[in-house]
């Protein structure tokens, strides 16, 4: 993160540590076929911000899971790195989750990094056993 004339940058996006999360910024973390920017932005607010009582009973996304969603949308724009830290990070929250382990692994694939692709195939296949594209991707390192 960064602080330019007093505001808070992440990924590029303006953020503020200050401001509660809204229910309509969670849904738009949430939404599938919103913008990547859109989700990025409002899914930094999810990480970053403080939720009232009110919106953090309603909320579904979890830290881990707006990470998720964020490293979604900021591989979807090519940030590759972005989306390695955002993934590293929610799976220190959630460490069995089988799709972040997979997730993060295919990006390890693609970067010829054999040894850690293999660790977290071999990790999210303890979890989703049927999965054909993860037994695939396993086969091909």
């Amino acid at each position: 993160m960064a602080v330019i004339a007093g505001a808070t940058f992440a990924h590029g996006v303006a953020v503020s540590r200050a401001a509660p999360v809204t229910a309509d910024q969670i849904a738009a973390c949430e939404k599938r076929g919103g913008s990547a920017e859109t989700r990025i932005t409002n899914c930094t607010a999810v990480i970053d911000g403080t939720r009232s009582a009110s919106v953090k009973a309603r909320a579904r996304t979890s830290k881990a899971g707006a990470l998720e969603e964020r490293g979604d949308s900021l591989k979807a724009k090519n940030d590759i790195d972005g989306a390695l830290r955002d993934y590293s990070e929610a799976l220190t929250l959630n460490k069995d989750k089988s799709t972040l382990l997979f997730k993060r692994g295919m990006i390890y694939r693609d970067r010829n990094e054999s040894d850690q692709a293999i660790a977290d195939l071999e990790g999210a296949l303890k979890g989703d056993k049927r999965n054909n594209e993860l037994m695939n991707a396993l086969s091909h390192l």
